[in-house]
């Protein structure tokens, strides 16, 4: 009978303890700036591409020094050589990215883009992912023009591995 009353009196804790934690508060919350746990900011850098997945940032090669040792060296698969904007005839924002394969095997890549105003706010949603055949060893494009005009100043391209 006394273990009988321990489980009744656990179970309508554990019951009434739910009943307490279950709330969540609804509606806008304060923001917060995230940061790298070096202290640096992770936020976007506006004019650049970002290559988003760990695997295309992270690739183990061997590399032979001058006195004729091999050392382990991280690289990413991918480089991106370089990337700008300009401006079409017709006031509409064309951006580009050079991306190097640097791996001996073909990469399949997807990048989009998203377009800021003057105050670094989206001004159109993000592009469709675009998918890039790299072959081994080589450099490919992303090109892509904005839908709007003259409101827009800067761009951010995402880098992804194909899907």
């Amino acid at each position: 009978m006394r273990y009988v009353s321990y489980i009744v009196l656990s179970m309508s804790l554990f019951l009434f303890s739910g009943c307490l934690v279950a709330k969540t508060q609804e509606g806008a919350t304060s923001g917060e700036k995230v940061t790298h746990k070096s202290g640096q900011s992770v936020g976007m850098v506006m004019n650049s591409v970002a290559v988003l997945d760990k695997s295309l940032q992270k690739w183990q090669v061997f590399e032979e020094t001058a006195d004729g040792s091999i050392h382990h060296v991280t690289v990413g698969k991918i480089a991106v050589e370089s990337s700008g904007a300009k401006r079409n005839e017709t006031g509409t924002l064309k951006v580009w990215a050079v991306l190097r394969n640097r791996t001996d095997f073909p990469l399949q890549v997807q990048a989009r883009v998203q377009f800021f105003d003057e105050y670094k706010v989206p001004v159109e949603g993000p592009s469709s992912w675009q998918r890039i055949i790299l072959s081994p060893n080589s450099i490919s494009a992303y090109k892509e023009n904005s839908m709007g005009m003259n409101d827009l100043k800067y761009y951010y391209i995402e880098v992804r591995e194909g899907r």
